[in-house]
């Protein structure tokens, strides 16, 4: 039994996911300009947050979390991500989300930067640019690639600690170190390990933009390839973040094979182009404009480093500016429609003419400004595969050379006077400009949503950017609690290989004291749970209480932490049957008041295992109204107690994990499907000294009841092989953390069983 709040919005979590994605927004909102990885704060969540804060200040993963969310939730609060982080990091040096999230604070505060080989070239001032595009950028350049190097001097350790402090390896962690570290063989070797993690496509794509503006082309390839392989896309040469698997094969230059409206629309603006060309090229420095980048003096290569965690890196010549002729959301009905430029009412009047009468969708326009003697814009695509750009061409100098190269095929396009064509900018392509004098080369551009969308649903999962407050809020499931390991379980997840090494007895005597292990076992005696150490203790954060549900971490070999050092504890041999170790549930955590049910497989008699589940949750006020249990042996029957025994039912029959040919009841997961309801309380041990028939039911149970919220504890002894500590079995410790970390990140109790 899980405890919902349907009034609660569970809009943030940390757990240990490395893909990231999420569902889409509605196909009209794809074009209404706003930033759909930006979210409001959630004053709700905010409150429950500081609610269990003040019930436990030391719990570091709560400040880390109250950081992130006010350093990633609008309006955005820093002073308060600074001073939380900054106690996360004073409770527990290694705290991913407090690191991540410093991490971001420091470099959003590092300065863009402009390069070039010739900054103090003037002449670009007497461009016919617009006055709002000039940028005086270029002037501020040695002090900003300065200050530039100053703040990743504090941003590199920080990163580093947090590639250290991983639990599972996320690539966008190892993508925001190397991003930072430029084009050193440790870059390359941590984006090798990036594109081996499964990354979300905006994370794949970010690596392949940063290899071709390394001039890495090799690997700039092999991601790309990776990037298909993994089913991220179809092409390699078409990567948009909104992506529609179903659309047709990419078309750079789509036509009727594509629409049949398509090549019409193209031809009637064609044929109208005399009615707004010199309308547009009147008031085209009264537009709102936006710099494609920073201008670049003539015959210069000019480079340009963006702030972030995650910044953008261009590389260019010459320079372009981008005019706002038609955007913002759809008119609600009776409201006037303001989207188009009062500037251009004939520009306006063709486009919505030519595209209404079609029936086909406009979502923006804009005017492309671009000026000689030479510009080259780097390779780019746009972020969405559901949109077509018309290109139509208003001026172009008479010794003007425009090309559209295209990286399909080595496919190319040039401009020509007069010409209007449709353009699919989700393909990979980089353009040019060459022209002696100082007059540009004006475009019309026009964006439609893609003509076959229509029936085919939504895109494939949004991929929210890497640390934006999408991303973060995507880690939360609305319906379990939030589980977070404490800094001495992280700790022994991410070096649980240590327990591999013929130093393992050692080493777990040495990263497990005795004075932790003494604190631990006096803490759960005491039964105060407000005194238990958050620094020991792993928890479950529950949203519709604020409260925190401590459990056990998972450590050393997952039996009792004082069963393996003879040194510390001289009779130790005594502790490997003790469950002295163990945090069991209280009946006061337990909101709804349906069955409380105990599955036991592996009972064998009713003392060795049942009688103490019975009995301790007694103590915490929780009694069984059901009892089941497999392989258990006749005689000795008669310990069971009266009252015990009228409300079991036991089993001789060997426990399998087939769900076929045999009765239900011999797959005890089966049973818990078809008898626990989310409402109940149910508890599951599995300890029948067979490991693959065990682990099958693992399986079987993340699959079923885990996913169904069906079941709350469960026991289970994974057998696995640990030589160094006489322990026999299949597999390696490190897989069986792993196992009991995703059943907890599902919101079930999972304790190893001694």
């Amino acid at each position: 039994m899980r405890p919902r709040n349907a009034a609660i919005s569970a809009q943030f979590g940390l757990l240990w996911v490395w893909t990231v994605e999420t569902a889409a927004p509605k196909n009209k909102n794809l074009w209404d300009g706003s930033d759909p990885d930006t979210l409001q704060r959630d004053h709700q969540l905010e409150q429950v947050l500081d609610l269990t804060l003040r019930r436990s200040p030391d719990w570091a993963r709560g400040h880390a979390l109250k950081a992130a969310l006010c350093n990633f939730w609008q309006p955005r609060n820093r002073s308060c991500a600074l001073i939380r982080s900054r106690q996360a990091l004073r409770l527990d040096q290694k705290d991913e989300v407090a690191l991540l999230t410093a991490a971001s604070i420091e470099a959003e505060r590092m300065p863009r930067v402009f390069r070039c080989n010739s900054c103090k070239d003037t002449s670009l001032k007497t461009l016919p640019s617009s006055s709002t595009s000039y940028q005086s950028m270029i002037w501020r350049t040695l002090n900003n690639s300065l200050a530039r190097k100053q703040r990743r001097k504090r941003l590199l350790p920080l990163l580093r600690r947090a590639v250290d402090s991983m639990v599972t390896p996320r690539a966008e962690v190892k993508g925001a170190l190397a991003l930072q570290l430029g084009g050193t063989k440790e870059a390359m070797k941590l984006w090798k390990e990036a594109m081996s993690l499964k990354p979300s496509r905006a994370m794949a794509n970010k690596a392949i933009m940063q290899m071709t503006f390394l001039a890495r082309h090799d690997l700039a390839e092999a991601f790309k390839e990776v990037s298909v392989k993994e089913g991220l896309w179809r092409s390699t040469t078409q990567r948009p973040l909104t992506y529609w698997s179903s659309l047709d094969k990419e078309t750079p230059f789509p036509g009727a094979e594509v629409d049949e409206r398509l090549p019409l629309t193209a031809e009637q603006f064609q044929l109208r182009l005399e009615e707004f060309k010199d309308e547009i090229l009147q008031q085209r420095l009264k537009l709102a404009h936006n710099p494609g980048f920073s201008p670049c003096a003539p015959n210069s290569w000019c480079w340009e480093e963006d702030s972030g965690i995650l910044p953008e890196y261009s590389r260019f010549r010459g320079f372009w500016e981008t005019g706002i002729v038609f955007m913002g959301k759809e008119p609600q009905p009776g409201e006037e429609d303001q989207r188009c430029s009062k500037l251009l009412p004939r520009t306006c009047r063709v486009i919505q003419e030519i595209l209404g009468a079609s029936g086909l969708t406009i979502t923006g326009a804009t005017i492309s400004s671009v000026f000689g003697p030479y510009t080259s814009i780097f390779p780019h695509a746009a972020k969405t595969q559901g949109r077509f750009r018309l290109h139509c061409v208003l001026q172009l100098p008479s010794d003007g050379i425009s090309l559209l190269r295209v990286h399909v095929h080595g496919r190319e396009r040039y401009h020509r006077r007069g010409e209007c064509f449709w353009f699919d900018e989700s393909t990979d392509h980089d353009a040019e400009f060459i022209s002696k004098g100082t007059e540009p080369r004006v475009l019309l551009m026009v964006d439609i949503e893609h003509p076959q969308l229509q029936g085919k649903g939504q895109p494939e999962p949004v991929s929210a950017m890497p640390f934006s407050a999408r991303y973060w809020s995507s880690f939360l499931p609305s319906d379990q609690p939030l589980y977070v390991p404490s800094p001495l379980e992280a700790e022994w997840l991410r070096h649980a290989e240590w327990m591999e090494t013929d130093k393992a007895p050692l080493l777990l005597c040495e990263r497990l004291p005795r004075r932790t292990v003494a604190k631990w076992l006096e803490e759960l005696e005491t039964s105060d749970l407000d005194a238990l150490s958050p620094s020991i203790f792993s928890a479950f954060w529950h949203l519709h209480d604020a409260s925190l549900h401590w459990i056990e971490p998972l450590v050393a070999t997952l039996q009792h932490p004082a069963s393996h050092c003879q040194n510390m504890w001289p009779e130790n041999f005594r502790h490997l049957e003790s469950r002295g170790y163990l945090l069991l549930s209280r009946n006061d955590w337990l909101a709804d008041p349906g069955q409380r049910i105990l599955f036991d497989a592996g009972v064998s008699t009713y003392k060795n295992s049942t009688s103490w589940l019975f009995q301790s949750y007694s103590r915490n006020g929780i009694v069984f109204d059901r009892i089941f249990g497999w392989e258990m042996q006749l005689e000795g029957h008669e310990q069971i107690p009266l009252h015990v025994l009228q409300q079991s039912s036991f089993s001789t029959d060997p426990v399998v994990s087939t769900k076929d040919g045999h009765s239900a009841t011999a797959n005890p997961v089966q049973l818990i499907s078809q008898l626990c309801q989310p409402e109940d309380f149910c508890v599951f041990k599995l300890d029948i000294n067979r490991s693959v028939t065990e682990r099958e039911l693992v399986d079987q149970l993340l699959e079923g009841p885990v996913s169904q919220g069906l079941l709350d504890e469960f026991f289970w002894k994974d057998q696995v092989e640990m030589p160094h500590f006489g322990l026999s079995g299949s597999g390696s410790l490190q897989q069986s953390y792993h196992r009991f970390l995703r059943l907890r990140n599902h919101g079930v109790r999972a304790h190893s069983w001694p």
